[in-house]
């Protein structure tokens, strides 16, 4: 058991995790080289180290994977949010800053940006 009282992961759980993590790892390595469209799926999986059918245990399409590696990023973003939420300012101050931090945030990540404009692309053509 955790520090929480769940059980701990058994060795497949953790396994598969680790894949996930292995297989986010590499496509935002390689779609950062080569770019977003450019990039295989068979390259992702060799990068991971994981056969292809170990990709889609994981991710039902390429546009689920987008969407996990932008949950990534928000997760990584929302805890900025939270350091900066607590600082002791005035909530117009605190809200000034977080506005700043997001934009910092995706104007320093071109691949962020143009994975969001992929995913939205995607469901204005229906994909959502």
């Amino acid at each position: 058991m955790d520090g929480e009282g769940s059980p701990a992961p058994n060795r497949f759980e953790l396994r598969r995790q680790q894949n996930r993590a292995a297989l986010l790892d590499a496509a935002l390595t390689l779609f950062q080289e080569q770019g977003l469209r450019d990039t295989k799926l068979e390259e992702i999986c060799a990068h991971a180290d994981v056969a292809p059918r170990t990709f889609f245990n994981h991710f039902e399409t390429r546009e689920h994977l987008y969407a996990a590696i932008a949950e990534r990023r928000a997760v990584q973003l929302a805890a900025a949010f939270d350091a900066a939420g607590r600082a002791e300012l005035p909530f117009a101050e605190r809200l000034t800053d977080l506005l700043g931090r997001a934009a910092r945030y995706v104007a320093s990540r071109p691949l962020y940006r143009e994975l969001v404009a992929e995913m939205l692309n995607l469901r204005g053509d229906g994909g959502g």
